[in-house]
């Protein structure tokens, strides 16, 4: 804070000897003083805590701090056939959403195991250890997922009906109806552990 204590002596005695003008020079250099002070101050908040609880919800800027990693990610996990059309920060501390291409249904299932080992394997070289526990701090959002599902004969959409309720196909709401009634028999499937249910609570975007 050297230059500030330099900056900050003319203030003190400048009044008694330039009147006017000593006044003016006073404020501004007690307004560049306190700036400089303000910078100094963040850039070493930046510097000693970027990995502090910090959200960075879809944040521009985050993923240019690990910029080899994710490369090799994107690169690497579509050299085996998951292709990523979307990998992005999301509401959390070190909380990325990646979106996998579509595919029918084994294949998809196959990718999502493909891709959680793949980016462990990729980040051990980086010295990243991603983990995809639900929730490894109550007090912050954790880790999950969420499946996109059509339905198409080749030629149409067979969810959609542009006279139904909601643009709804009958098929549509079949559909739905029997995931819905079928839920709680899935949940081991959605929720395989106890980890899994904590995070089952309000508040952090969870099906509650």
């Amino acid at each position: 804070m050297f230059i500030y204590a330099v900056l900050m002596l003319p203030v003190t005695l400048a009044p008694y000897f330039l009147g006017i003008a000593g006044l003016v020079y006073a404020t501004a250099a007690f307004v560049l003083g306190a700036l400089f002070v303000l910078a100094s101050v963040l850039v070493w908040f930046d510097k000693t805590d970027r990995s502090a609880k910090r959200m960075f919800g879809y944040s521009i800027l985050r993923q240019s701090q690990n910029q080899g990693f994710f490369e090799a990610l994107l690169t690497e996990l579509r050299a085996f056939g998951v292709t990523l059309e979307g990998l992005h920060t999301e509401t959390g501390p070190g909380v990325y959403e990646a979106a996998i291409l579509f595919s029918e249904a084994l294949e998809s299932a196959d990718r999502a195991i493909l891709f959680k080992t793949g980016a462990k394997e990729i980040g051990s070289r980086f010295g990243i250890m991603p983990s995809f526990m639900a929730k490894w701090n109550q007090h912050l959002p954790g880790c999950s997922g969420h499946i996109h599902q059509s339905m198409s004969d080749g030629k149409k959409n067979l969810f959609y009906d542009g006279k139904g309720k909601n643009s709804m196909s009958k098929l549509f709401e079949s559909y739905l109806a029997g995931q819905v009634a079928g839920l709680m028999e899935l949940a081991p499937m959605y929720w395989p552990t106890i980890n899994s249910y904590k995070r089952l609570v309000d508040g952090f975007w969870a099906p509650v």
